[in-house]
């Protein structure tokens, strides 16, 4: 029986029920770590991260093993970004809605006149993806997303590098550097200033 279906048979996208309950484990297990490091800070805001990364995580998962980022899950994680951004306005904050927006931005341009100069380098998935996290981390301080794409680039780059390999899905590569930027704004045993 099959659970999830992604991207046609001929690449290999359709996952059997044992690697979905992996996926499913691998999300569940993010979303929980994510949900103690965020919700006590930043309240329903930490929500809205978890929402997005919950998501992302997944995509990111399935573009190591198909190379493409699905719609639906790219979609998914853009709707809790959405989510936050109407109850910000509905809530009279345009300070943190527009927060968000700058995140989406500011990691996105960057990946669109990369995807624009060279489609062939970085897909259109990635770009989405990009902007998603972005908007994500912007919930926190859209300063972050700055650093993301930093980390992003190089991770990918160092594991592409590890590997010997000449091309490297980036999607896991913006779910960790997104990820990274949001640890460091979170103070584990002390506060640590960002900027």
């Amino acid at each position: 029986m099959t659970l999830l279906m992604v991207g046609p048979r001929a690449q290999g996208g359709l996952w059997r029920a044992d690697r979905s309950v992996v996926v499913g484990l691998v999300a569940l297990v993010a979303m929980v770590g994510a949900a103690c490091l965020f919700v006590d800070r930043w309240g329903w805001l930490g929500v809205g991260v978890i929402g997005v990364f919950a998501s992302s995580v997944v995509a990111a998962i399935v573009d190591v093993r198909v190379g493409r980022l699905p719609n639906r899950l790219v979609g998914s994680a853009a709707g809790a970004a959405v989510v936050v951004c109407v109850a910000e306005l509905i809530g009279g904050h345009a300070v943190s809605a527009a927060s968000v927006l700058a995140g989406g931005v500011i990691l996105g341009a960057p990946l669109i006149v990369l995807h624009l100069v060279s489609p062939a380098a970085l897909g259109f998935g990635d770009v989405k993806l990009g902007v998603v996290l972005g908007c994500g981390v912007g919930i926190v301080d859209p300063r972050l997303a700055v650093l993301a794409l930093l980390w992003a680039s190089g991770g990918t780059v160092v594991a592409a590098a590890l590997m010997r390999r000449a091309t490297m899905p980036f999607g896991p590569g913006l779910v960790l550097g997104a990820a990274a930027a949001l640890l460091l704004a979170r103070p584990i045993a002390w506060e640590i200033a960002i900027w």
